[in-house]
This record gives C-alpha cells, structure tokens and sequence, in this order.
C-alpha cells in the first residue's frame, strides 16, 4: 500500500464501483489494504460473493431478455454484433453461419436487402442509407416490410459508452389496425360526402318545390285578382237591377223576393272578398302601413259600426274608452277587431259583448268578450282554419268559415299576436296584442263628413264602363234617384259625350280596368285635363290592391269596391255633391 499509485487505486476503485457499487468498492479497496491476513481473505471472500452475484443477475437478465417479443441485439461501436437473443434472430432470419459474434451489421443489412424486405433498389445504396442513418439519426426508427406481409419496427439507440442497440418488433396487427381505422374513416368521410350531396340535393328539390309553389301561389293570386273583375262584373250588374226594383213600389211577395236576392247576393259578395282578401294574405301582398294612432278613434268606430247590428241581436255591446296611443296598421287591425265582434255577436243573441283593452308587459291587449256558448276545447286549435264554422245558439245565421282564418293571417302579416279563450257555457274572448307608440304623437282620426241626405235630382253623371249591363244598371239606379246620366264604354265614348253637351258633369263614375289603352284612373286624369272638369270622381272597381287604392288617394278619388252597395253609392254622391255646392257658393262669395 505504500508503494502504491494514487492515480492506479482510484482506478481500480472505479472499476470495482461500476461492478460492485461505490460502497462495496470501498469496503472491498480498505480489506485490501489491510496488513493482515484475514483482511485479505474478507476481500476475497466478498469478492467471490459479488462475482456469484452478478453471474446470477447476468443469467437472470439473459433468461428475460430472451423471453420478450422484442428482437434485441448490441454492436458494438465498429458496428460489430457483441449480443443478441432468439427473437432477434427469428425476425431478421439470421443464418446460422452469420450467428455468432463479431458479424457486421453490413452484412446482415445486405442478406435482408437482397431478399428484398427495404424494397427496390441497388443493394450497395441501401445499406448505406441505413448505416449512414443508423449513425447520425438519434433514436433512429423504421418500419421493414417482408416479403411474408410482416411488419418490423427496427428502432436503434446509441449507447454512452459506444456501440448501438438494436430492438424490432412486430407491428403487423397494429399497423393492419391503423391501416383498417384509415380506411373506415375515409368510408365513412365518403359516405358523409354522399349523404351531404343528397341533403344537398334534396335542399335544392325542397327549394325548387319551394319556389313552384310560391309562384303557383303568385299565379293564383293573380288569378283570383283578373278573374275577380270578371265574376263581380255580372254580380255587381245584378245588384244595381235588384236595388233599381227594390226603388221602385212593389207587392209583398216582390219585397219578400227582394229581401232574399239581396240576402244571396250579400253572401256571394262576402265570399268572393273574403277568398280575394286570403288570397292576398297568402301571397304576401298585404303591406301593412304602421302609424301611431290612439286607438280610442278606432273604438268608437267600430262601436257605431256594430251597434244598430247588436241591438237587432238583441246584445248589449260596452265598448270601454282608452286614450292609448298604439303603432300599428289601422285598417289591418280595424279587420281583426270587426270579425273578432261579428263573430262575438253572432253568436251571443241576447246576451253580452264587451270591446276594451289591457295593458299586459309592454304591449296593449284588445279583447272581444261574448257571453255566449263557448268553443269546446277540441274546437279551439281549429278555429281558426278555413271553413270552420262555430255552433250558433237559437238557429242564428252562421258565417262563411273564413272571418278568423283571415285574422290569423292578418296577425301573421302584423307579427301581433292573436288568443282565444273560452268557457263552455259561459262565452269566450278573443284578443289581439299590439305594440304601444315609442312616441306620444298620433295621428288624429279623421272625423266622418256629415253624409247630406239631400235630393239628387238633376244631378248629371257620367259613367264610364266597357260592361254594357253595368252601364244599364247604373243608369236604371241613378235615374231611380232622379240623376241625369251620360254613358261611355272607351275614352272616344267618353269625349264625345263631353263634347256634345253644353253642361260638365257632377260627377265622374268609372271603372279601373277598360278595354282600351288607358285604365280608369289615367282615363280620368286625361279628361280632367282636357276639359277642365271639376267634377268628382268615384272609382267602382273589383280591384282591391293596394297600388289602386293609393293611386286613386294621390288622384283625390273616392274608391267603392265591387259588387257596389246602392245605398253607399247613394251617400257618397250626396256628400261629393254637397262638397261642391259649398266650393262653389264659397266662390261665389
């Protein structure tokens, strides 16, 4: 110990601790050195216990590295094979002349080229792709395919001390399973295609059907609207023939006969404007004009609309006031509310019916109660459909089916929600919620002209029709009314009459749609024009749109839809007449 190197013993001490451990090294290295000699025979001694220790654990080692799947083999740093075990050798089918130590990696590369399992390619080009990768790539990896269908998994490390180990191992199902996932994902991306293609397809189908029925629904519309002239020319000829006897004296039994035309006549005219106006709520051809307004104007309206009609019903009608101001179409809301009470005094005779309103969360309620039978709960999802008709107690006249169907829709076309409640028994409510003003600021209801009941004698009218027996009729009822006519079946008719008389007309009644070039109101215009005529013009048409109605208010004429009521016809002329008459004595003045 004394002649000892320091350099060698802790050399020694290093080695001994790489194979012992660091604390048996030491314990090892200070037996050694101790000058007696069972110091020396305790280090043999602990020596030989290490060694059996590690030719244990080496077995031990041997016998599980040999047990897994993995193929496992260890080269040494010239890439010469130092260890390998039997899977290693089953996968990379290693010749029995080439299993033994000291086998170059090269050589076992070139044999598995060779059969083909790194594909095509010169062998010498393979190998060292492979060696040069084996080199410079850490944790190198690849998948080796044979010829079998077999997948390998080669990985190879590097270790500390030089020299790379080399494990493989068969991916074969995983890869199928990998290979198997990828395709049912690229199925099942095709059949998300496909069926995308046909939601697509049947999107299209659904938007082409779609857009036919819409048109279909356009061209009904339009249908009804032509072919409305045409079906209330020949009804509103008979209603003028019928009001042209009815002004004439008569039996009993002719009043009686009189009484029922008049009765048909009004259920055919109620039933053509209702299918007209659902026509024109489902094409969308209603255009709500909105406008605040308090709607104590519109119940007062419609309590002297309805009441003569309730009192020969026998029903008390309440209409409670409300200053209110509300934003909504007046006419359009006028409608819901006039079916709402028809329908509340039809079917309540002798009984109650109460107009008023509520406030409810922002919005105004207008109710309708009846004190009537009530609708069955059955009824009240189907009320409001077409040709639906409530039961009427006592055998009173019921409706045509359509009045609700028409307030459905015209709640749709507002966006102002429509509700029913009911009590067997006891009567229902039907309301209608609207918005209230954001401002303050109405607009005034305009107060009814006072309708002058005066004589219409010597009154001259010109009528200007292509319908020959509307002409008639119209001339048989005016002349009934002691008016003096003038007709016109075109413009050239209508100018020579003018041209012909020394005296203009009072009044101008026309037609909208004429055979000629030129509609009614245009027609109008042109002759007022021309002629400097003063005289009012009332516009008798079937044409119930919109656009009409606005151009004859931009004209300052009046508007009667057909088939015309004598008795409206017979009010308008004398409160258009007592208009002029005040022009004219206040030009006098």
């Amino acid at each position: 110990r004394d002649s000892a190197d320091p350099q060698l013993l802790r050399r020694t001490e290093r080695l001994l601790a790489g194979v012992l451990g660091a604390s048996s090294a030491r314990l090892v290295m200070g037996l050694a050195f101790e000058r007696s000699t069972p110091g020396m025979t305790s280090a043999r001694a602990l020596l030989d216990d290490a060694s059996a220790a590690l030719q244990q654990h080496q077995e031990l080692l041997q016998v599980t590295l040999e047990n897994v799947l993995q193929g496992i083999a260890v080269f040494d740093s010239r890439l010469l094979l130092v260890w390998w075990n039997s899977a290693f050798e089953q996968h990379i089918e290693l010749p029995p002349e080439l299993a033994r130590a000291g086998t170059s990696l090269e050589m076992l590369l070139r044999g598995a080229a060779e059969r083909g399992d790194y594909g095509p390619g010169e062998t010498d080009e393979l190998v060292a792709v492979l060696i040069k990768s084996l080199r410079t790539i850490p944790g190198y990896r690849y998948e080796r395919r044979r010829a079998d269908g077999t997948i390998l998994e080669i990985r190879s490390n590097r270790m500390p001390g030089g020299g790379y180990v080399l494990s493989m191992l068969d991916v074969t199902e995983r890869v199928r399973n990998v290979d198997a996932l990828a395709e049912a994902n690229e199925t099942l991306e095709q059949r998300v295609l496909e069926r995308t293609r046909m939601l697509a397809n049947l999107n299209d189908q659904l938007l082409a059907a779609k857009a036919e029925a819409e048109s279909a629904n356009l061209s009904k519309t339009r249908f009804l609207a032509a072919a409305s002239h045409d079906l209330l020319q020949p009804l509103n000829a008979a209603r003028l023939f019928a009001s042209t006897l009815a002004e004439r004296p008569q039996t009993q039994r002719d009043s009686e006969l009189l009484e029922k035309l008049d009765t048909s006549l009004s259920a055919v005219e109620d039933l053509l404007g209702l299918l007209l106006d659902i026509s024109k709520l489902d094409a969308d051809a209603v255009k709500p004009q909105r406008e605040n307004f308090t709607v104590q104007g519109l119940l007062s309206t419609l309590s002297d609309e309805f009441g003569a009609v309730a009192q020969e019903q026998g029903v008390v009608l309440t209409v409670i006031d409300s200053s209110t101001v509300i934003h909504t179409d007046r006419r359009l809301l006028r409608r819901i509310l006039q079916n709402f009470l028809s329908n509340g005094i039809r079917n309540a005779p002798g009984g109650r019916v109460v107009l008023g309103c509520r406030h409810a969360g922002g919005r105004l309620r207008i109710e309708v109660w009846d004190t009537g039978l009530g609708i069955p709960e059955e009824m009240r999802a189907v009320v409001f459909e077409e040709f639906r008709q409530l039961n009427t107690p006592g055998g009173q006249k019921r409706g045509l089916g359509l009045g609700l169907a028409i307030v459905k829709r015209i709640g749709r076309v507002l966006d102002h929600p429509i509700g029913l409640r009911s009590w067997p028994g006891r009567g229902s409510v039907f309301d209608v919620t609207v918005l209230l003003a954001t401002s303050i600021v109405a607009v005034p209801v305009e107060e009814p002209v006072h309708k002058w009941r005066g004589d219409l004698v010597g009154a001259l009218i010109l009528c200007i029709d292509d319908d020959r027996e509307i002409l008639d009729g119209m001339s048989a009822l005016l002349g009934e009314w002691g008016c003096e006519i003038v007709t016109a079946a075109d413009e050239n008719a209508a100018r020579a009459a003018l041209e012909g008389r020394g005296r203009k007309p009072d009044v101008v009644v026309f037609d909208y749609h004429l055979t000629d070039a030129a509609d009614g109101l245009t027609l109008y215009g042109l002759l007022k024009q021309d002629y400097g005529l003063s005289a009012a013009g009332i516009l008798i048409s079937a044409d119930r749109t919109d656009q009409v109605r606005e151009r004859a208010e931009l004209a300052g004429v009046q508007v009667l839809n057909k088939p015309m009521k004598p008795a409206a016809m017979r009010a308008l002329l004398s409160r258009l007449l007592e208009l002029q008459a005040l022009k004219a004595a206040s030009a006098a003045e």
